[in-house]
Protein backbone atom coordinates (compact mmCIF):
# COMPACT_ATOMS: atom_id res chain seq x y z
CA UNK A 1 0.00 0.00 0.00
CA UNK A 2 1.77 3.16 -1.13
CA UNK A 3 1.60 6.08 1.51
CA UNK A 4 -0.64 8.57 1.22
CA UNK A 5 0.36 12.07 -0.10
CA UNK A 6 -0.47 15.90 0.66
CA UNK A 7 -1.24 16.11 -3.00
CA UNK A 8 -3.31 12.87 -3.54
CA UNK A 9 -6.89 14.32 -3.00
CA UNK A 10 -8.20 17.69 -4.52
CA UNK A 11 -7.90 20.71 -2.96
CA UNK A 12 -11.81 21.45 -2.38
CA UNK A 13 -11.90 18.19 -0.41
CA UNK A 14 -8.39 18.97 1.53
CA UNK A 15 -8.88 22.74 2.61
CA UNK A 16 -12.69 21.71 3.74
CA UNK A 17 -12.76 22.39 7.29
CA UNK A 18 -15.19 18.83 7.57
CA UNK A 19 -11.99 16.96 6.33
CA UNK A 20 -9.71 19.15 8.85
CA UNK A 21 -11.06 18.11 11.58
CA UNK A 22 -11.81 14.64 10.84
CA UNK A 23 -8.47 13.60 9.26
CA UNK A 24 -5.43 16.20 9.18
CA UNK A 25 -4.38 16.59 12.35
CA UNK A 26 -4.09 12.41 13.02
CA UNK A 27 -2.71 11.75 9.15
CA UNK A 28 0.23 10.51 11.26
CA UNK A 29 -1.87 7.71 12.92
CA UNK A 30 -1.62 4.30 10.34
CA UNK A 31 -4.77 3.49 11.29
CA UNK A 32 -6.32 6.88 9.45
CA UNK A 33 -3.60 6.96 7.19
CA UNK A 34 -4.72 3.49 6.08
CA UNK A 35 -8.61 4.77 5.74
CA UNK A 36 -7.50 8.16 3.77
CA UNK A 37 -5.35 5.74 1.47
CA UNK A 38 -8.87 3.93 0.66
CA UNK A 39 -10.48 7.19 0.13
CA UNK A 40 -8.06 8.75 -1.85
CA UNK A 41 -7.70 5.71 -4.18
CA UNK A 42 -11.43 5.52 -4.41
CA UNK A 43 -11.52 9.21 -5.80
CA UNK A 44 -9.18 8.14 -8.28
CA UNK A 45 -11.64 5.36 -9.65
CA UNK A 46 -14.95 7.42 -9.07
CA UNK A 47 -13.45 10.15 -10.92
CA UNK A 48 -13.13 7.42 -13.89
CA UNK A 49 -16.68 6.39 -13.91
CA UNK A 50 -18.36 9.94 -13.23
CA UNK A 51 -16.49 11.27 -15.74
CA UNK A 52 -18.72 9.38 -18.08
CA UNK A 53 -22.19 10.67 -16.84
CA UNK A 54 -21.67 13.70 -19.21
CA UNK A 55 -21.32 10.89 -22.17
CA UNK A 56 -25.14 9.28 -20.94
CA UNK A 57 -26.42 12.46 -20.02
CA UNK A 58 -25.10 15.26 -21.70
CA UNK A 59 -27.90 17.76 -20.50
CA UNK A 60 -27.29 17.01 -16.92
CA UNK A 61 -25.65 19.42 -14.59
CA UNK A 62 -22.20 18.36 -13.80
CA UNK A 63 -22.39 15.56 -11.62
CA UNK A 64 -18.53 14.54 -11.94
CA UNK A 65 -15.92 15.00 -9.81
CA UNK A 66 -16.19 18.22 -8.95
CA UNK A 67 -19.40 17.85 -7.77
CA UNK A 68 -18.46 15.05 -5.33
CA UNK A 69 -15.69 17.02 -3.95
CA UNK A 70 -17.91 20.35 -3.06
CA UNK A 71 -19.82 18.16 -1.48
CA UNK A 72 -17.19 17.79 1.81
CA UNK A 73 -17.06 22.27 1.45
CA UNK A 74 -21.14 21.92 1.58
CA UNK A 75 -21.14 19.80 4.14
CA UNK A 76 -18.85 22.00 6.07
CA UNK A 77 -20.83 25.17 5.97
CA UNK A 78 -24.09 23.66 7.03
CA UNK A 79 -22.62 21.27 9.81
CA UNK A 80 -21.02 24.43 11.00
CA UNK A 81 -17.86 24.88 12.92
CA UNK A 82 -17.70 22.93 15.39
CA UNK A 83 -19.01 20.03 14.20
CA UNK A 84 -16.66 16.73 14.18
CA UNK A 85 -16.77 13.18 12.67
CA UNK A 86 -14.63 10.41 13.71
CA UNK A 87 -12.60 9.35 11.11
CA UNK A 88 -14.15 6.24 10.65
CA UNK A 89 -17.07 8.10 10.10
CA UNK A 90 -15.55 10.61 7.60
CA UNK A 91 -14.44 7.34 5.78
CA UNK A 92 -18.06 6.61 5.57
CA UNK A 93 -19.32 10.15 4.89
CA UNK A 94 -16.56 10.52 2.10
CA UNK A 95 -16.82 6.79 0.33
CA UNK A 96 -20.84 7.48 0.30
CA UNK A 97 -20.20 10.41 -1.23
CA UNK A 98 -18.32 9.11 -4.10
CA UNK A 99 -20.68 6.24 -5.11
CA UNK A 100 -24.36 8.29 -4.70
CA UNK A 101 -24.84 9.72 -8.17
CA UNK A 102 -21.60 7.16 -9.79
CA UNK A 103 -24.58 5.48 -11.36
CA UNK A 104 -26.11 8.12 -13.64
CA UNK A 105 -23.73 6.99 -16.09
CA UNK A 106 -24.32 3.42 -18.87
CA UNK A 107 -20.69 1.74 -17.01
CA UNK A 108 -21.85 1.57 -14.11
CA UNK A 109 -24.37 -1.27 -15.02
CA UNK A 110 -22.59 -4.67 -16.14
CA UNK A 111 -24.03 -4.63 -20.00
CA UNK A 112 -24.17 -0.77 -20.07
CA UNK A 113 -26.66 0.80 -22.17
CA UNK A 114 -28.21 -2.26 -23.38
CA UNK A 115 -28.57 -3.47 -20.10
CA UNK A 116 -29.87 -0.43 -18.71
CA UNK A 117 -32.76 -0.45 -21.66
CA UNK A 118 -33.43 -3.88 -20.30
CA UNK A 119 -34.86 -3.06 -17.09
CA UNK A 120 -38.13 -3.00 -15.65
CA UNK A 121 -37.47 0.70 -15.12
CA UNK A 122 -36.73 1.76 -18.77
CA UNK A 123 -39.73 -0.13 -20.03
CA UNK A 124 -41.38 1.90 -17.72
CA UNK A 125 -40.35 4.81 -18.60
CA UNK A 126 -41.03 3.99 -22.16
CA UNK A 127 -44.48 2.91 -22.23
CA UNK A 128 -45.25 5.59 -20.02
CA UNK A 129 -43.88 8.57 -22.45
CA UNK A 130 -45.38 6.58 -25.73
CA UNK A 131 -49.19 6.79 -23.81
CA UNK A 132 -48.92 9.84 -22.23
CA UNK A 133 -47.19 11.56 -24.85
CA UNK A 134 -47.39 9.64 -28.09
CA UNK A 135 -44.13 9.90 -29.03
CA UNK A 136 -40.46 8.16 -27.68
CA UNK A 137 -36.94 9.65 -27.63
CA UNK A 138 -34.85 6.73 -26.23
CA UNK A 139 -32.16 9.24 -24.93
CA UNK A 140 -35.33 10.92 -22.95
CA UNK A 141 -36.18 7.65 -21.55
CA UNK A 142 -32.51 6.62 -20.82
CA UNK A 143 -32.43 9.90 -18.73
CA UNK A 144 -35.88 9.15 -16.58
CA UNK A 145 -34.36 5.47 -16.44
CA UNK A 146 -31.02 6.45 -14.98
CA UNK A 147 -32.62 8.57 -12.70
CA UNK A 148 -34.84 5.89 -11.44
CA UNK A 149 -31.87 3.18 -11.24
CA UNK A 150 -28.86 5.18 -10.26
CA UNK A 151 -29.19 5.48 -6.28
CA UNK A 152 -30.01 1.41 -6.18
CA UNK A 153 -27.03 0.58 -8.32
CA UNK A 154 -25.61 2.81 -5.75
CA UNK A 155 -26.13 0.27 -3.12
CA UNK A 156 -24.02 -2.20 -4.86
CA UNK A 157 -21.07 0.20 -6.10
CA UNK A 158 -19.00 -0.36 -3.21
CA UNK A 159 -18.80 -4.16 -3.00
CA UNK A 160 -19.60 -4.56 -6.94
CA UNK A 161 -16.11 -6.33 -8.68
CA UNK A 162 -15.17 -4.94 -12.21
CA UNK A 163 -13.72 -7.67 -14.13
CA UNK A 164 -10.73 -6.65 -15.86
CA UNK A 165 -8.95 -7.83 -19.18
CA UNK A 166 -5.96 -9.28 -17.20
CA UNK A 167 -8.65 -10.80 -14.83
CA UNK A 168 -8.17 -9.82 -11.60
CA UNK A 169 -11.77 -8.02 -10.09
CA UNK A 170 -11.41 -4.44 -9.81
CA UNK A 171 -12.87 -2.49 -6.96
CA UNK A 172 -14.09 0.53 -6.49
CA UNK A 173 -12.99 -0.13 -2.64
CA UNK A 174 -9.51 -1.40 -2.80
CA UNK A 175 -9.13 -1.98 0.78
CA UNK A 176 -10.77 -5.74 0.74
CA UNK A 177 -11.00 -5.28 4.77
CA UNK A 178 -12.48 -2.10 4.78
CA UNK A 179 -14.96 -3.31 1.65
CA UNK A 180 -16.18 -6.30 3.51
CA UNK A 181 -16.40 -4.56 6.91
CA UNK A 182 -18.51 -1.34 5.39
CA UNK A 183 -18.71 -1.59 1.93
CA UNK A 184 -22.88 -2.76 2.54
CA UNK A 185 -23.63 -0.14 4.75
CA UNK A 186 -21.82 2.52 2.66
CA UNK A 187 -23.80 1.51 -0.45
CA UNK A 188 -26.73 1.77 1.73
CA UNK A 189 -25.95 5.34 3.04
CA UNK A 190 -25.05 6.68 -1.11
CA UNK A 191 -28.61 4.65 -1.73
CA UNK A 192 -30.15 6.21 0.97
CA UNK A 193 -29.96 10.27 -1.02
CA UNK A 194 -32.96 8.87 -2.45
CA UNK A 195 -34.99 7.70 0.06
CA UNK A 196 -37.88 9.17 2.30
CA UNK A 197 -36.83 10.28 5.54
CA UNK A 198 -38.76 7.93 7.23
CA UNK A 199 -37.33 4.87 5.61
CA UNK A 200 -33.28 6.43 6.53
CA UNK A 201 -34.54 6.93 10.28
CA UNK A 202 -35.53 3.41 10.65
CA UNK A 203 -32.59 1.76 8.79
CA UNK A 204 -29.65 3.76 10.22
CA UNK A 205 -30.77 4.12 13.85
CA UNK A 206 -28.55 1.96 15.45
CA UNK A 207 -24.95 2.68 15.64
CA UNK A 208 -22.11 0.60 14.19
CA UNK A 209 -19.12 -0.52 16.02
CA UNK A 210 -15.72 -0.08 14.57
CA UNK A 211 -13.96 -3.24 13.18
CA UNK A 212 -11.44 -4.78 15.32
CA UNK A 213 -8.70 -3.38 13.32
CA UNK A 214 -9.84 0.27 13.90
CA UNK A 215 -9.39 2.15 17.11
CA UNK A 216 -12.54 0.85 19.74
CA UNK A 217 -13.46 4.27 19.98
CA UNK A 218 -14.72 5.05 16.76
CA UNK A 219 -18.16 3.57 16.90
CA UNK A 220 -20.42 4.94 13.71
CA UNK A 221 -23.31 6.86 13.97
CA UNK A 222 -24.67 6.41 10.05
CA UNK A 223 -28.16 8.42 10.49
CA UNK A 224 -25.81 11.42 10.86
CA UNK A 225 -23.93 10.55 8.11
CA UNK A 226 -26.88 9.99 5.81
CA UNK A 227 -28.25 13.32 6.76
CA UNK A 228 -25.29 14.68 6.40
CA UNK A 229 -25.30 13.25 2.91
CA UNK A 230 -28.35 14.25 1.95
CA UNK A 231 -28.23 18.14 2.90
CA UNK A 232 -25.35 18.46 1.55
CA UNK A 233 -26.37 17.24 -1.78
CA UNK A 234 -29.20 19.46 -1.77
CA UNK A 235 -27.42 22.53 -0.83
CA UNK A 236 -24.70 22.79 -4.04
CA UNK A 237 -26.36 24.57 -6.25
CA UNK A 238 -24.06 26.72 -7.33
CA UNK A 239 -22.59 27.66 -11.04
CA UNK A 240 -19.64 25.60 -10.44
CA UNK A 241 -22.59 22.70 -11.22
CA UNK A 242 -23.53 25.03 -14.37
CA UNK A 243 -20.17 26.49 -16.32
CA UNK A 244 -21.23 29.58 -18.12
CA UNK A 245 -19.12 28.25 -20.95
CA UNK A 246 -21.40 24.66 -21.22
CA UNK A 247 -24.88 26.88 -20.60
CA UNK A 248 -23.98 28.59 -24.36
CA UNK A 249 -22.66 25.54 -26.26
CA UNK A 250 -24.69 22.68 -25.14
CA UNK A 251 -28.30 21.97 -27.36
CA UNK A 252 -30.45 21.19 -24.62
CA UNK A 253 -34.49 21.39 -24.39
CA UNK A 254 -36.30 24.12 -22.21
CA UNK A 255 -36.60 21.39 -18.99
CA UNK A 256 -33.01 21.16 -19.29
CA UNK A 257 -32.08 24.59 -20.08
CA UNK A 258 -33.99 26.27 -17.02
CA UNK A 259 -31.88 24.20 -14.58
CA UNK A 260 -28.97 24.98 -15.65
CA UNK A 261 -29.11 28.63 -16.23
CA UNK A 262 -30.77 28.37 -12.14
CA UNK A 263 -27.52 26.99 -10.58
CA UNK A 264 -25.16 29.18 -13.17
CA UNK A 265 -27.05 32.21 -11.31
CA UNK A 266 -26.30 31.07 -8.23
CA UNK A 267 -23.09 31.68 -5.91
CA UNK A 268 -22.22 29.39 -2.40
CA UNK A 269 -24.08 29.39 0.42
CA UNK A 270 -23.94 31.79 2.70
CA UNK A 271 -24.76 32.35 6.43
CA UNK A 272 -27.80 34.87 7.07
CA UNK A 273 -25.35 37.70 9.05
CA UNK A 274 -27.94 38.38 12.22
CA UNK A 275 -28.58 34.44 12.19
CA UNK A 276 -26.19 32.08 11.99
CA UNK A 277 -28.69 29.37 11.46
CA UNK A 278 -30.39 30.37 8.30
CA UNK A 279 -28.38 29.82 5.49
CA UNK A 280 -28.82 32.37 2.30
CA UNK A 281 -28.45 31.52 -1.22
CA UNK A 282 -28.10 34.52 -2.99
CA UNK A 283 -27.63 34.67 -7.19
CA UNK A 284 -24.13 36.61 -8.54
CA UNK A 285 -26.54 37.88 -11.29
CA UNK A 286 -29.61 39.21 -11.40
CA UNK A 287 -32.55 36.82 -13.64
CA UNK A 288 -33.89 38.45 -16.64
CA UNK A 289 -37.69 38.25 -17.62
CA UNK A 290 -36.54 35.74 -19.95
CA UNK A 291 -35.22 34.01 -17.25
CA UNK A 292 -38.17 33.90 -14.95
CA UNK A 293 -38.46 29.59 -15.35
CA UNK A 294 -34.98 29.33 -14.20
CA UNK A 295 -35.54 31.75 -11.31
CA UNK A 296 -38.77 29.14 -10.23
CA UNK A 297 -36.46 26.25 -10.52
CA UNK A 298 -34.27 28.16 -7.62
CA UNK A 299 -36.80 28.68 -5.87
CA UNK A 300 -37.78 25.34 -5.66
CA UNK A 301 -34.30 23.84 -5.10
CA UNK A 302 -33.97 26.63 -2.02
CA UNK A 303 -37.52 25.07 -1.23
CA UNK A 304 -36.28 21.18 -1.49
CA UNK A 305 -32.28 22.37 1.15
CA UNK A 306 -35.07 23.93 3.57
CA UNK A 307 -37.05 21.04 3.78
CA UNK A 308 -33.78 18.22 3.98
CA UNK A 309 -32.48 21.15 6.76
CA UNK A 310 -35.54 20.74 8.61
CA UNK A 311 -36.71 16.97 8.21
CA UNK A 312 -33.15 16.01 9.14
CA UNK A 313 -32.60 18.64 12.14
CA UNK A 314 -36.08 16.66 13.55
CA UNK A 315 -34.96 13.11 13.22
CA UNK A 316 -31.29 14.48 14.71
CA UNK A 317 -33.31 16.35 17.74
CA UNK A 318 -35.39 13.28 18.21
CA UNK A 319 -33.28 9.86 17.57
CA UNK A 320 -32.56 8.18 21.33
CA UNK A 321 -28.44 8.70 21.42
CA UNK A 322 -27.48 11.19 23.58
CA UNK A 323 -24.16 12.07 21.70
CA UNK A 324 -26.49 12.79 18.28
CA UNK A 325 -25.44 15.94 17.61
CA UNK A 326 -27.96 18.39 14.76
CA UNK A 327 -26.55 20.26 12.29
CA UNK A 328 -25.91 24.58 12.88
CA UNK A 329 -27.81 25.29 10.39
CA UNK A 330 -31.78 24.78 10.68
CA UNK A 331 -33.09 26.42 6.99
CA UNK A 332 -32.93 28.65 4.09
CA UNK A 333 -33.84 32.64 4.36
CA UNK A 334 -36.84 33.11 2.08
CA UNK A 335 -37.81 29.08 1.42
CA UNK A 336 -40.99 29.09 0.25
CA UNK A 337 -41.77 33.21 -0.16
CA UNK A 338 -41.07 34.18 -3.69
CA UNK A 339 -41.44 38.35 -2.62
CA UNK A 340 -38.59 37.01 0.01
CA UNK A 341 -36.11 35.23 -1.82
CA UNK A 342 -35.97 37.60 -4.33
CA UNK A 343 -34.01 39.71 -1.77
CA UNK A 344 -31.53 37.59 -2.81
CA UNK A 345 -31.81 35.42 -5.53
CA UNK A 346 -32.49 38.65 -7.69
CA UNK A 347 -34.37 39.43 -10.60
CA UNK A 348 -34.21 42.22 -13.26
CA UNK A 349 -37.21 43.67 -14.96
CA UNK A 350 -39.92 41.43 -13.56
CA UNK A 351 -41.15 40.36 -9.98
CA UNK A 352 -42.00 37.05 -8.84
CA UNK A 353 -45.28 37.00 -6.67
CA UNK A 354 -47.23 34.42 -4.91
CA UNK A 355 -49.88 34.80 -7.34
CA UNK A 356 -51.32 31.16 -8.81
CA UNK A 357 -54.51 29.87 -9.83
CA UNK A 358 -56.45 29.71 -6.78
CA UNK A 359 -59.40 28.03 -5.94
CA UNK A 360 -60.82 29.16 -2.71
CA UNK A 361 -62.92 26.58 -1.63
CA UNK A 362 -61.52 23.46 -4.02
CA UNK A 363 -64.03 20.72 -1.91
CA UNK A 364 -66.67 22.55 -3.57
CA UNK A 365 -65.08 22.44 -7.15
CA UNK A 366 -64.50 18.76 -6.57
CA UNK A 367 -67.92 18.45 -5.67
CA UNK A 368 -69.11 20.22 -8.76
CA UNK A 369 -66.76 18.47 -11.56
CA UNK A 370 -66.94 15.15 -9.94
CA UNK A 371 -70.84 15.10 -9.26
CA UNK A 372 -73.97 16.34 -11.30
CA UNK A 373 -72.08 19.09 -13.30
CA UNK A 374 -70.01 16.15 -14.65
CA UNK A 375 -72.88 13.27 -14.66
CA UNK A 376 -75.87 15.46 -15.04
CA UNK A 377 -78.71 16.16 -13.11
CA UNK A 378 -80.60 13.24 -11.60
CA UNK A 379 -77.83 10.97 -12.36
CA UNK A 380 -78.58 7.58 -10.24
CA UNK A 381 -75.89 8.60 -7.78
CA UNK A 382 -75.51 5.30 -6.15
CA UNK A 383 -74.79 3.61 -9.88
CA UNK A 384 -72.23 6.18 -10.11
CA UNK A 385 -70.01 5.51 -6.72
CA UNK A 386 -70.46 1.85 -7.03
CA UNK A 387 -69.69 1.31 -10.74
CA UNK A 388 -66.81 3.71 -9.42
CA UNK A 389 -65.66 1.38 -6.34
CA UNK A 390 -66.19 -2.16 -8.64
CA UNK A 391 -63.99 -0.21 -11.48
CA UNK A 392 -61.02 0.45 -9.06
CA UNK A 393 -61.10 -2.84 -7.38
CA UNK A 394 -60.51 -4.27 -10.69
CA UNK A 395 -58.02 -2.18 -11.57
CA UNK A 396 -55.68 -2.95 -8.79
CA UNK A 397 -56.29 -6.63 -9.16
CA UNK A 398 -54.75 -6.31 -12.83
CA UNK A 399 -52.43 -4.43 -11.63
CA UNK A 400 -51.42 -7.40 -9.24
CA UNK A 401 -51.46 -9.77 -12.34
CA UNK A 402 -49.39 -7.51 -14.19
CA UNK A 403 -46.66 -7.42 -11.78
CA UNK A 404 -45.82 -10.81 -11.37
CA UNK A 405 -48.97 -13.37 -10.11
CA UNK A 406 -50.03 -13.93 -13.39
CA UNK A 407 -52.32 -17.07 -12.07
CA UNK A 408 -53.62 -14.62 -8.67
CA UNK A 409 -57.30 -15.25 -8.77
CA UNK A 410 -58.39 -11.58 -7.57
CA UNK A 411 -62.32 -11.31 -6.27
CA UNK A 412 -64.44 -8.24 -5.46
CA UNK A 413 -67.36 -8.83 -2.33
CA UNK A 414 -69.88 -5.92 -2.64
CA UNK A 415 -71.82 -5.67 0.97
CA UNK A 416 -74.88 -3.83 1.80
CA UNK A 417 -76.05 -3.78 5.37
CA UNK A 418 -77.42 -1.32 7.91
CA UNK A 419 -75.67 0.02 10.49
CA UNK A 420 -77.89 -0.73 13.79
CA UNK A 421 -76.26 2.48 15.42
CA UNK A 422 -77.21 5.22 14.25
CA UNK A 423 -80.05 3.50 11.15
CA UNK A 424 -78.08 4.31 8.07
CA UNK A 425 -76.99 2.21 5.15
CA UNK A 426 -73.86 1.38 4.66
CA UNK A 427 -71.99 -0.07 0.98
CA UNK A 428 -68.92 -1.56 1.18
CA UNK A 429 -66.24 -3.02 -1.44
CA UNK A 430 -62.93 -5.34 -0.86
CA UNK A 431 -60.92 -6.08 -2.86
CA UNK A 432 -57.50 -8.28 -2.67
CA UNK A 433 -55.54 -6.64 -5.50
CA UNK A 434 -52.48 -4.19 -5.29
CA UNK A 435 -53.43 -2.32 -2.37
CA UNK A 436 -52.41 1.11 -1.03
CA UNK A 437 -49.12 2.52 0.31
CA UNK A 438 -49.98 5.24 3.13
CA UNK A 439 -48.26 7.91 1.09
CA UNK A 440 -50.77 6.41 -1.92
CA UNK A 441 -53.43 6.71 -0.06
CA UNK A 442 -52.80 10.08 1.53
CA UNK A 443 -51.45 11.74 -1.53
CA UNK A 444 -52.32 10.11 -5.19
CA UNK A 445 -55.49 8.99 -4.46
CA UNK A 446 -56.19 12.73 -3.02
CA UNK A 447 -54.72 14.11 -6.27
CA UNK A 448 -58.00 15.62 -8.42
CA UNK A 449 -57.32 15.17 -11.91
CA UNK A 450 -54.59 12.88 -12.28
CA UNK A 451 -54.24 9.40 -12.95
CA UNK A 452 -51.74 7.76 -10.37
CA UNK A 453 -51.85 4.51 -12.68
CA UNK A 454 -50.17 7.01 -15.77
CA UNK A 455 -47.87 8.25 -13.15
CA UNK A 456 -43.96 8.02 -12.92
CA UNK A 457 -45.13 7.06 -8.92
CA UNK A 458 -47.30 3.84 -10.34
CA UNK A 459 -43.92 2.44 -11.58
CA UNK A 460 -41.95 3.81 -8.81
CA UNK A 461 -44.83 1.61 -6.26
CA UNK A 462 -45.17 -1.57 -8.51
CA UNK A 463 -41.71 -1.49 -10.65
CA UNK A 464 -43.20 -3.27 -14.39
CA UNK A 465 -46.41 -2.01 -13.99
CA UNK A 466 -46.11 0.13 -17.22
CA UNK A 467 -43.75 -2.18 -19.30
CA UNK A 468 -46.90 -4.60 -18.76
CA UNK A 469 -48.92 -1.75 -20.77
CA UNK A 470 -51.93 -2.15 -17.77
CA UNK A 471 -54.94 -0.26 -19.02
CA UNK A 472 -57.16 1.07 -16.26
CA UNK A 473 -60.91 1.17 -16.66
CA UNK A 474 -60.99 3.89 -14.25
CA UNK A 475 -58.40 5.81 -12.33
CA UNK A 476 -57.82 8.39 -9.23
CA UNK A 477 -58.71 11.37 -10.85
CA UNK A 478 -62.05 13.00 -11.15
CA UNK A 479 -63.98 9.14 -10.50
CA UNK A 480 -63.16 8.49 -7.28
CA UNK A 481 -64.73 12.06 -6.19
CA UNK A 482 -67.99 10.58 -7.76
CA UNK A 483 -68.68 8.37 -4.85
CA UNK A 484 -69.62 11.48 -2.48
CA UNK A 485 -72.25 11.95 -4.69
CA UNK A 486 -73.81 9.05 -2.89
CA UNK A 487 -72.29 9.21 0.25
CA UNK A 488 -72.08 11.06 3.65
CA UNK A 489 -69.50 10.02 5.04
CA UNK A 490 -66.45 7.36 3.57
CA UNK A 491 -63.23 5.30 5.04
CA UNK A 492 -60.78 3.97 2.75
CA UNK A 493 -58.96 0.66 4.49
CA UNK A 494 -56.04 -0.17 2.71
CA UNK A 495 -52.73 -2.00 3.05
CA UNK A 496 -49.98 -3.35 0.02
CA UNK A 497 -50.86 -6.80 -0.45
CA UNK A 498 -47.73 -7.61 0.36
CA UNK A 499 -47.55 -5.87 3.64
CA UNK A 500 -48.87 -7.00 7.16
CA UNK A 501 -52.06 -6.67 8.92
CA UNK A 502 -50.48 -3.99 10.89
CA UNK A 503 -49.44 -1.59 8.05
CA UNK A 504 -53.34 -0.95 7.57
CA UNK A 505 -53.74 2.87 7.28
CA UNK A 506 -57.63 4.49 7.43
CA UNK A 507 -58.02 7.85 5.45
CA UNK A 508 -61.62 8.97 6.83
CA UNK A 509 -64.16 11.55 5.37
CA UNK A 510 -66.05 12.25 8.15
CA UNK A 511 -67.68 15.42 6.64
CA UNK A 512 -68.62 14.11 3.02
CA UNK A 513 -65.79 15.79 0.50
CA UNK A 514 -63.85 17.33 2.77
CA UNK A 515 -60.25 18.21 1.46
CA UNK A 516 -58.89 17.57 5.14
CA UNK A 517 -59.63 13.99 5.82
CA UNK A 518 -58.15 11.95 8.85
CA UNK A 519 -55.29 9.01 8.06
CA UNK A 520 -54.87 6.61 11.33
CA UNK A 521 -53.91 2.85 12.04
CA UNK A 522 -57.55 2.10 12.26
CA UNK A 523 -58.59 -1.54 11.09
CA UNK A 524 -62.17 -3.58 11.08
CA UNK A 525 -61.43 -6.58 12.83
CA UNK A 526 -63.10 -8.62 9.76
CA UNK A 527 -60.23 -6.70 7.76
CA UNK A 528 -57.96 -9.98 6.85
CA UNK A 529 -55.23 -11.21 4.96
CA UNK A 530 -57.62 -11.85 2.18
CA UNK A 531 -58.53 -8.28 1.27
CA UNK A 532 -56.01 -5.39 0.43
CA UNK A 533 -58.38 -2.52 0.32
CA UNK A 534 -61.74 -1.58 1.63
CA UNK A 535 -63.82 1.28 0.56
CA UNK A 536 -66.68 1.41 2.90
CA UNK A 537 -69.20 4.14 2.41
CA UNK A 538 -72.24 5.64 4.93
CA UNK A 539 -74.98 6.38 1.98
CA UNK A 540 -77.43 10.05 2.28
CA UNK A 541 -80.49 8.90 3.78
CA UNK A 542 -81.61 10.18 -0.26
CA UNK A 543 -80.23 7.86 -1.78
CA UNK A 544 -81.56 4.06 -0.57
CA UNK A 545 -84.18 2.98 -0.11
CA UNK A 546 -86.02 -0.88 0.31
CA UNK A 547 -82.27 -3.11 -1.30
CA UNK A 548 -84.52 -5.56 -2.23
CA UNK A 549 -86.49 -2.75 -4.69
CA UNK A 550 -83.86 -0.27 -5.55
CA UNK A 551 -85.35 2.47 -7.32
CA UNK A 552 -83.69 2.99 -11.08
CA UNK A 553 -84.49 6.27 -12.66
CA UNK A 554 -85.22 6.74 -16.29
CA UNK A 555 -83.83 9.51 -18.99
CA UNK A 556 -85.95 8.58 -21.42
CA UNK A 557 -88.59 10.64 -21.88
CA UNK A 558 -91.94 8.98 -21.22
CA UNK A 559 -90.46 5.90 -19.41
CA UNK A 560 -91.05 5.27 -15.59
CA UNK A 561 -88.29 4.38 -13.06
CA UNK A 562 -88.30 0.38 -12.09
CA UNK A 563 -87.16 -1.38 -9.26
CA UNK A 564 -84.81 -4.16 -9.26
CA UNK A 565 -83.23 -6.50 -6.48
CA UNK A 566 -79.52 -5.43 -5.18
CA UNK A 567 -77.65 -8.42 -6.92
CA UNK A 568 -79.18 -7.75 -10.22
CA UNK A 569 -78.32 -3.72 -9.68
CA UNK A 570 -74.51 -4.89 -9.19
CA UNK A 571 -75.12 -7.03 -11.98
CA UNK A 572 -75.80 -4.55 -14.67
CA UNK A 573 -72.42 -2.47 -13.89
CA UNK A 574 -69.73 -5.49 -14.18
CA UNK A 575 -69.55 -5.88 -17.79
CA UNK A 576 -66.02 -6.65 -18.79
CA UNK A 577 -64.82 -6.81 -14.99
CA UNK A 578 -62.17 -9.25 -15.28
CA UNK A 579 -62.81 -10.89 -11.57
CA UNK A 580 -65.44 -12.91 -9.22
CA UNK A 581 -67.90 -10.23 -7.70
CA UNK A 582 -69.60 -12.06 -5.09
CA UNK A 583 -72.26 -10.25 -3.24
CA UNK A 584 -73.43 -9.99 0.24
CA UNK A 585 -77.00 -8.20 1.75
CA UNK A 586 -77.49 -7.20 5.13
CA UNK A 587 -75.17 -9.98 6.46
CA UNK A 588 -76.54 -12.46 3.74
CA UNK A 589 -74.87 -13.58 0.78
CA UNK A 590 -76.64 -13.82 -2.39
CA UNK A 591 -74.42 -13.98 -5.39
CA UNK A 592 -71.55 -15.80 -4.67
CA UNK A 593 -69.87 -15.68 -7.87
CA UNK A 594 -71.93 -12.75 -9.58
CA UNK A 595 -69.57 -12.09 -12.84
CA UNK A 596 -66.15 -13.85 -13.66
CA UNK A 597 -64.94 -12.64 -17.31
CA UNK A 598 -61.98 -14.82 -18.43
CA UNK A 599 -61.34 -16.04 -14.47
Amino acid sequence: MRAPRDDDMTSAIEQSPLWQRTFAKSLADPIVSRLVTSLRNAHERVALLTSRIVVSLPSLTLHDSSHLDALWGVASTIAGDDYVLNPLEGYLFGTAILLHDAALCHEAYPGGQEAVRATTQWRDAYNRRLTNQGNVDHNDVDFEALRSLHAIQAATLATKPWNTEEGDPWYIIDDADLRNQYGLLIGQIASSHHWAIENVTEQFAVPRPPAPFLHSNWSADPLAVACLLRVSDAGHMDSSRAPTFLLKILQMNSVSKAHWTAQNHLGHLTYKHDDPAQLVVASTAPFLQAEAPAWWVAFDLVHQLDQELKQCDAVLRTALRASRRPFACKGVVGAGNPKELAKYVQTQGWEPTNSAVHVSDVAALVGRLGGEQLYGTGADSLKIALRELIQNAADAIAARRLIGESIFEGHIHTRLFRDHSNGRQVLQVDDNGVGMSPKTLSDDLLDFGKSFWASERASSEFPGIHAAKHSPIGRFGIGFFSIFMAAAKAKVFSRRFDRALQDVRCLSFDNGLSLRPILSDQRPEDFGMDVSTRVQLELKPNVFFDPNKIRIPCNVSGQQPFDVPFNDYVAALVSGIDAPISVELDGVSVTANLFSDGA
